[in-house]
């Protein structure tokens, strides 16, 4: 073949991109009855193998202030660059995950009225279904994705019925997060889905309508119980930020 062909076709996947870097493709299906969100349909998507780590974090967001994301300037913070990021608010998250889509020439997801999401502290902001950019998954995409998907074994945790084995939890932690891909990966290749940091979700919470969003996976100083897949559910608000609180990015398959 032709390098200069070869060199457009590796430009188109790049920048249309269907398997995005670090992402893991996710077949869709169903929840399982004893789920507590029922036995809901779940279409396919990609979903971060890891979540997003401080190093990813502070690449993007050295991009994002020179482009229009001021608020990002100086925020969040992380152990290392393999660790995840932490302390970081739901606003933050999804203006981070528009400039990820920008910075990759791909089409924003969360919208400001007509306008990208850039600034300010929008609690619902518009969500372009149809856009091949980063965000947030729903929460049925999360679980779904850490019971293994359509190749769900059933485990307890996003892995393994040993917690040890695929999670960082009170037991072993030692009281602090660790570098992410450390443990073992569930039945779909994606990490710690059962501990290290609660991760946010683009879901509402039910409880909170309108006030909160779902948070999901239980973290490093949580009890074991808190880390199973069918019960590591949670909620926050939007502007919380904790050393406990991180995410993963989600897309929707091209169309």
């Amino acid at each position: 073949m032709d390098k200069r062909l070869i060199f457009a076709v590796l430009i188109a996947l790049v920048f249309t991109g269907c398997s995005p870097e670090g992402c893991v493709l996710v077949k869709g299906g169903a929840l399982p009855e004893d789920s507590s969100l029922g036995a809901v349909p779940v279409d396919t998507c990609y979903i971060g193998k890891t979540e997003v780590t401080w190093g990813e974090w502070k690449k993007v967001r050295t991009w994002a202030v020179a482009n229009g994301y001021w608020d990002l300037a100086d925020v969040k913070q992380g152990v290392g660059d393999k660790y995840p990021v932490s302390d970081v608010n739901w606003y933050d998250v999804v203006k981070w995950c528009n400039a990820r889509s920008e910075r990759e020439r791909r089409t924003a997801v969360y919208r400001d009225g007509a306008n990208v999401y850039r600034t300010g502290a929008v609690s619902e902001p518009v969500v372009v279904s149809t856009a091949n950019g980063y965000r947030l998954p729903s929460e049925k995409e999360w679980e779904f994705a850490a019971r293994g998907g359509t190749k769900s074994n059933g485990y307890t945790y996003s892995g393994s019925n040993d917690l040890n084995a695929v999670g960082w939890s009170r037991g072993n932690s030692e009281e602090s997060v660790h570098e992410v891909g450390k443990k073992l990966a569930n039945e779909l290749g994606i990490f710690d889905m059962s501990g290290n940091l609660w991760e946010w979700t683009g879901s509402w919470s039910p409880q909170h309508e309108g006030a909160s969003r779902v948070i999901r996976g239980g973290f490093w100083e949580v009890y074991p119980g808190y880390c199973a897949v069918a019960y590591n559910r949670n909620r926050g608000a939007h502007e919380f930020q904790y050393n406990s609180l991180g995410f993963r990015v989600a897309l929707s398959p091209a169309p």
